[in-house]
């Protein structure tokens, strides 16, 4: 129960952070923290905790969109399910900068996901979209995983998970 609650609390307080970074930096300057949430709680707790906080950050995230409804909740289960596979097959090593690796590689698969399925809906350019999306937020999403993984071990000591 104490997982659920760190999951909770955790997918609320990172989604803020994402809203307060986007308020004052634009979308530039906006890495997905969400999708490290995810990553860290797969590594540390499993996959099913994943899929939940997956689940959780999808609908809270979809709720403050003006997107599809469903588009980040199906892009976030996806992207927790392929880390999972790619912790399973390819970084069955507990190193430490392997974890900015499988950082990188969902944050940039959640971002290509998410391309595909937006262009569904509505037209988009794609050069546009790597250039202005795609670069910038995988850039500061693996920038920042190292600081972020330290801080939500914290958060998970401190919350005793």
């Amino acid at each position: 129960m104490r997982k659920i609650g760190f999951i909770v609390i955790a997918t609320i307080g990172i989604f803020l952070i994402e809203f307060f970074l986007f308020d004052l930096g634009g979308r530039f300057l906006k890495p997905n923290l969400l999708i490290l949430l995810i990553v860290y709680i797969n590594l540390t707790f499993g996959v099913r905790y994943s899929l939940l906080t997956a689940l959780f950050a999808g609908l809270i995230k979809d709720s403050f969109s003006v997107n599809v409804f469903g588009l980040e909740t199906f892009t976030f289960v996806l992207s927790a399910f392929m880390s999972s596979i790619l912790r399973k097959y390819l970084f069955h090593t507990s190193l430490y900068s392997l974890r900015i690796i499988l950082a990188f590689c969902i944050s940039f698969i959640y971002s290509m996901i998410f391309c595909v399925l937006y262009s569904m809906f509505i037209q988009m350019d794609f050069k546009e979209f790597i250039v202005f999306v795609l670069f910038p937020e995988v850039f500061l999403t693996t920038l920042v995983a190292d600081f972020t993984f330290r801080k939500l071990r914290k958060c998970a000591l401190k919350f005793s998970v």
